[in-house]
């Protein structure tokens, strides 16, 4: 192909597009390569360009993109893994530490991206690829094409159902909280082993329906790593974590028992708990309260009861009292 690479084995092919690994035989070193069908040889172009301006170790790598005959196809660094939806459908539902290593590759992966003002728009286990050593890289940059429902009015969603966040599903645009969702519902997904949003076997637009009222599914395998999955999977988008908040959040320890209840004791947010956690986690420089932080007091008053207000009395003489007449 193009003179220069020689195709070995179809890796897979979808309604849009075909991947292949190949032999680049000028460099002699294995590659990818991917070439959209049909109307779309554009997106070849465009991810092109955006995968131009990443050098991210959990991202993909763009090598080029060549024209051979009508066709243009995208070459990328050749990787033998697996998806983590494969990883997941062939070995089951991972453990949470497992969970957490590849959650902070991509988390870092989207913090680099959003930095240079890139989306990605569809992340998910099926964009998702694993080494066996567990390296974790993002592939199919800022697409987000490959599924498409066209929503009531002609609207159409882009994105994959089970991974989109409710305000893309009620017609948003997506935007970098609109990924951190949906780097939740991907480690949902492989913790728990199946889509927030369902598995979809009611129909798509039972999906989106779900999707946009933000009800997912209760979470029966995470354990102690269900608030994180909360956090980044909150309903409002100011409430989630940013990306680069996210591998921190995915790095550090777990919270101690019950300080969960003691951050929010005065209430708060489900999305917005875990900007207080950190404070109290293990190794943290200040330690875990009795009950919820002290009220801010204005400077130069003291903390003290509130008293009754004093009643004004019309002054009397010293020595003398003010005696009542009576008629």
């Amino acid at each position: 192909m193009a003179n220069r690479y020689r195709l070995e084995e179809e890796l897979g092919r979808g309604g849009m597009g075909v991947v292949w690994r190949a032999v680049d035989l000028e460099l002699g070193r294995q590659v990818t390569l991917k070439r959209a069908l049909g109307e779309d040889a554009g997106q070849i172009r465009r991810e092109a360009r955006i995968g131009a301006g990443l050098l991210h170790s959990n991202v993909v790598t763009v090598f080029d993109t060549v024209v051979d005959g009508d066709a243009r196809w995208l070459v990328t660094e050749y990787l033998a893994a697996r998806t983590l939806e494969e990883l997941v459908d062939d070995d089951g539902p991972l453990p949470e530490e497992r969970v957490r290593r590849i959650g902070a590759q991509l988390a870092a992966a989207l913090a680099d991206m959003h930095a240079r003002g890139i989306v990605h728009r569809d992340v998910k286990p099926g964009n998702v690829l694993v080494t066996a050593d567990d390296v974790a890289k993002l592939t199919d940059l800022g697409i987000a094409r490959w599924t498409e429902v066209t929503r009531t009015g002609g609207a159409q969603l882009t994105g994959t159902l089970g991974y989109v966040a409710p305000e893309v599903a009620d017609g948003a645009e997506a935007g970098p909280a609109s990924d951190v969702f949906s780097l939740g519902a991907t480690l949902y997904a492989a913790i728990e082993g199946r889509s927030p949003w369902g598995t979809g076997e009611d129909g798509p637009f039972a999906q989106v329906r779900r999707a946009a009222a933000g009800r997912t599914a209760p979470a029966e395998r995470a354990g102690r790593f269900a608030p994180v999955l909360e956090a980044l999977m909150a309903r409002h988008p100011a409430d989630r974590p940013t990306a680069a908040e996210a591998v921190t959040l995915l790095a550090a320890e777990r919270p101690r028992p019950g300080a969960r209840d003691a951050t929010c004791a005065a209430g708060c947010s489900p999305g917005a708990r875990w900007r207080r956690w950190p404070r109290w986690w293990p190794g943290s420089s200040s330690q875990s309260p009795s009950g919820p932080p002290p009220r801010a007091i204005r400077p130069g008053r003291a903390a003290t009861a509130s008293r009754p207000a004093r009643t004004p009395s019309a002054p009397t003489r010293p020595g003398r009292t003010r005696a009542r007449r009576s008629r």
